[in-house]
């Protein structure tokens, strides 16, 4: 804004031959005078402010390093198969989404990890194995039961053992 205001009385005072160094500074605007950038206001100095330390170099300016929460303080989501859905991020930056089985006696959990554009997807079973899957193996991971996870990453499903029918009513029979 002053610059425009000094070219354009620059501009004039070349302009008027006749014109003496008296008529340049009455069109110039008062500069000591601090103005807000969009020129509708003027700043108003405080006292004991300095207006420059705005614009100084941030280099020097401590930071304050947020805390990352753990991922317990987050809200858990209710899963089918009696199993516990948590979404957060890590303190690496990256977001992670963990299903956790409350009581399956293979399956412990089901996590998801995307940095960027690095997605890994990885099965944790209770005895301590790991295995990696891919999308086209489990596409949500949230909602599959936990047979066909485990029928994904090649793992033996345990079949149930049959039910009998126990003689707890004997006027059935009769």
């Amino acid at each position: 804004m002053k610059k425009l205001l000094i070219t354009l009385a620059i501009a004039s005072a070349a302009g008027c031959s006749s014109a003496s160094n008296e008529n340049v500074n009455a069109n110039i605007a008062n500069t000591n005078l601090p103005v807000n950038s969009n020129g509708n206001s003027q700043m108003i100095l405080l006292p004991n402010v300095n207006a420059e330390a705005f614009n100084a170099n941030t280099a020097n300016i401590p930071t304050v390093n947020r805390e990352v929460p753990k991922s317990e303080d987050f809200q858990k989501r209710t899963a089918p198969d009696n199993s516990e859905v948590l979404t957060y991020m890590r303190p690496d930056g990256s977001f992670a989404e963990t299903r956790t089985f409350k009581d399956h006696p293979q399956l412990l959990k089901i996590e998801r990890v995307t940095n960027g554009p690095n997605v890994t997807r990885k099965v944790y079973l209770r005895n301590g194995k790991v295995y990696d899957f891919t999308e086209d193996q489990i596409a949500d991971m949230r909602t599959t039961a936990p047979g066909n996870i485990l029928k994904a990453i090649g793992v033996d499903v345990p079949t149930p053992a049959p039910v009998s029918k126990k003689d707890g009513n004997k006027n059935e029979a009769q």
